[in-house]
């Protein structure tokens, strides 16, 4: 089997987290213009004043070579505002372990506010000169909660 291109695996991503999304209840909108943002959605109604989100959607596959997930951020086109999220989407989830804390049957993703990304690669060093942001994850530290980031995983509750 040939690789997939990386824009196959991107927009496969970004249709999988569209359907989580509209399966909790936001409405959801794509722009046009791919700027840094892949969706936009309207929380699910409240009877309150509509809340919209920014999300930019960062797809992964596990390699082969290193057995990790792998995701990077430019710090150019990074989109700080606490209503953008960045998600890291888990394109072939059946290699996250079954017993890995809050995995999905359905979808798996890194679900972080643009701040908290921020703060999470300042702390690593990151950011500095122009350099991007990465994060890199193995089955087996998914599977014994070693690895700092997986408090974000499949944390739809932070999205408000």
């Amino acid at each position: 089997m040939s690789k997939e291109a990386p824009t196959v695996v991107g927009k496969r991503g970004e249709q999988k987290f569209i359907t989580a999304l509209m399966e909790r209840g936001f409405s959801v909108f794509v722009p046009v213009v791919d700027v840094g943002i892949d969706v936009i959605a309207e929380a699910p109604f409240t009877r309150q004043p509509p809340r919209y989100f920014a999300f930019q959607v960062k797809t992964s596959t596990l390699s082969k070579k290193s057995n990790s997930w792998y995701w990077y951020v430019d710090v150019e086109g990074f989109r700080y505002s606490k209503m953008v999220y960045y998600i890291f989407v888990f394109d072939d989830a059946q290699s996250i372990p079954p017993t890995t804390k809050n995995r999905d049957n359905n979808f798996n993703a890194l679900i972080i506010s643009s701040p908290d990304l921020q703060r999470e690669f300042r702390k690593q060093g990151r950011w500095r000169n122009g350099h991007e942001g990465n994060i890199s994850i193995t089955p087996s530290s998914l599977a014994n909660g070693g690895t700092k980031w997986m408090k974000y995983l499949n944390q739809w509750a932070s999205i408000k």
